[in-house]
């Protein structure tokens, strides 16, 4: 009986011998930066290619049978095999699988099962991989359980291992092997078939060949003794069979020989060459893994030393970024501020004679007073100089519009009263409008509407529109007319919380072809020197950078109509 337990501790540790030293390998492929890489970014052809490399030779030097990485879905995003029908073919799905979703959830996988569609067995072991706290994929070995066959001369005795399912899964006496230690419930049948450990095999019940209970370390049955060993960190179990027969007559032989001193040195003897065999493959495959390590500190080392030069460089061009996005930035706020002095200039000349007017008048009445109060008449000097102060007020209204229209200011959203927006841009425009007679059509009461956005710049949007449609109806007989339209909101969903602006002419309209040009950079219809066809391009600008849009409908023969959509002020 010592004897047989001698046999099934050094048989247990010839099993963990096979199984475990590749254990710790899923952990390790996680550390290669293209596998993090090809699952965060799948379908690149080159990362794969890299990882699929880096895996093959992995596997090869280890020995394992094949090493593959899973997505979150539970895909084969990257392996060793190439060929071979498995669960670690690319593409494959085994997202059904114990060992993924153990690992899914964050814990180490370990699983006997027979590969997809008849695939080889073997003993699965998994780990999630990590994308700092977030579990982005699965690294995965398959490890060949063959080598224990060659182990089952030296137990003496028949023996079989059975997994977590207490199915035999490994035993010298093929007819044992997928059968269970135990009656499997519904539940255990339903979860087999579910992650097809077995393949499609019928696992049979313990009655059919063996009475192997699924606890406890010794059974017997009067005519056959069963040794129970679990192993260490797995959920198997390793078992020997002894014939009772068979040691009761070597008990009696022993007794009557007086050989029994002999048969324990043999058996002591066999004990020490198995140990030595165990402890030779034991060795063997620690110096394996050492290499291992070393090469993998070495790719390590290289793959932080690129993550650093890269590092470099990400920032460098981060700065380089940053640096041009400003300069941008100062340009168009350049771009605009010169957008704004074309249009002052274009409206100089309408300027120059609101100014002259009320100018012309003041030296009048400045002589008048001065001649007044010469003669003692201070009533009448006084009156000249009320009249005085109202057209001085009458100038100041004028210029300061301009003043603030020209002023060079930077973007601040604010609460704008579209009214007064729209006024301020007709008043600069007024000479225009009564020397071409154009009627201006403007439903737009003050408080009605409010928008997000900059008064000013919003001012230079609307001159730039009615600039355009003040130009298309110059060649336009009467009656000339101008409408402007807004409403809160629209049809989509999208629209809730905009205001939509309309600013249309009866002028002659625009063909297609030039339609599609007017968003073009120094795209103008207008004669030399009359423009610089850059105020669609500003106003386009500065409406998205408000976070709003505009559209151009025209018509030959029936005008044209600009369309706005502003973001509505909410408070």
């Amino acid at each position: 009986m010592t004897e047989a337990n001698h046999r099934l501790d050094l048989f247990a540790s010839a099993v963990e011998g096979v199984a475990k030293p590749l254990e710790n390998i899923p952990a390790t492929i996680q550390l290669h930066p293209d596998v993090l890489e090809i699952l965060r970014t799948p379908g690149t052809l080159r990362t794969t290619r890299a990882v699929n490399d880096y895996l093959r030779r992995l596997n090869a030097h280890v020995g394992g049978l094949a090493a593959f990485t899973l997505n979150v879905r539970g895909v084969v995003v990257a392996s060793s095999n190439t060929s071979a029908q498995d669960d670690s073919l690319l593409g494959t799905d085994v997202s059904f699988r114990p060992y993924f979703l153990d690992s899914l959830a964050g814990r180490v996988g370990k699983h006997f099962s027979i590969g997809i569609d008849g695939g080889g067995a073997g003993y699965f072991v998994s780990y999630p991989v990590r994308d700092g706290a977030v579990v982005v994929g699965v690294a995965v070995i398959k490890i060949g359980l063959h080598p224990v066959d060659q182990l089952w001369d030296l137990v003496g005795s028949p023996a079989l291992i059975a997994d977590a399912n207490q199915v035999v899964i490994l035993a010298s006496r093929p007819e044992w092997r997928y059968r269970a230690l135990s009656p499997l419930s519904v539940e255990q049948r339903v979860n087999l078939q579910l992650t097809r450990a077995y393949s499609d095999l019928e696992i049979l019940p313990v009655q059919d060949f063996l009475n192997i209970g699924a606890d406890g370390d010794v059974r017997t049955d009067g005519q056959k003794m069963t040794l129970i060993r679990p192993l260490d960190g797995m959920d198997w179990r390793v078992s020997i069979v002894l014939d009772l027969k068979q040691v009761h007559r070597t008990a009696r032989m022993a007794a009557l020989t007086g050989g029994g001193a002999a048969t324990l040195l043999l058996l002591l003897a066999l004990a020490a060459v198995q140990w030595r065999r165990i402890a030779k493959q034991r060795r063997l495959v620690r110096r394996m893994l050492e290499q291992s390590n070393v090469a993998l500190e070495i790719k390590v080392a290289e793959r932080t030393h690129d993550l650093s030069t890269i590092n470099d460089q990400l920032r460098r061009e981060v700065h380089e970024r940053n640096v041009a996005e400003q300069s941008l930035r100062a340009a168009q706020s350049e771009l605009v501020q010169a957008g704004k002095m074309a249009v002052l200039g274009q409206l100089s000349a309408g300027i120059t004679h609101e100014l002259t007017q009320p100018l012309g008048a003041m030296r009048t009445i400045a002589g008048n007073a001065e001649e007044f109060l010469l003669r003692g008449k201070s009533d009448s000097a006084i009156q000249n100089l009320k009249i005085l102060g109202r057209l001085v007020d009458q100038m100041g209204g004028i210029i300061q519009p301009l003043k603030n229209f020209a002023r060079k200011s930077e973007p601040v959203f604010q609460k704008v009263d579209l009214s007064k927006s729209l006024g301020d841009a007709l008043f600069l425009l007024s000479s225009r409008i009564r020397a071409l007679q154009v009627e201006i059509r403007n439903p737009v009461a003050k408080g009605q509407f409010f928008v997000r956005c900059e008064q000013n710049r919003l001012e230079q949007v609307l001159i730039n529109l009615l600039s355009n449609s003040l130009d298309a109806l110059e060649a336009q007989d009467s009656p000339r007319v101008i409408t402007v339209e807004a409403e809160q909101g629209g049809d989509g969903p999208c629209d809730a919380r905009m205001t939509r602006i309309s600013v249309s002419d009866n002028g002659a309209g625009m063909d297609e072809a030039t339609r599609a040009r007017l968003f073009e950079p120094f795209f103008t219809t207008k004669e030399s020197g009359a423009g610089l066809g850059l105020g669609l391009v500003i106003s386009r600008d500065i409406l998205t950078e408000f976070g709003g849009t505009i559209e151009i409908v025209s018509t030959q023969g029936r005008g044209t109509c600009f369309r706005l959509r502003i973001p509505s002020y909410e408070p």
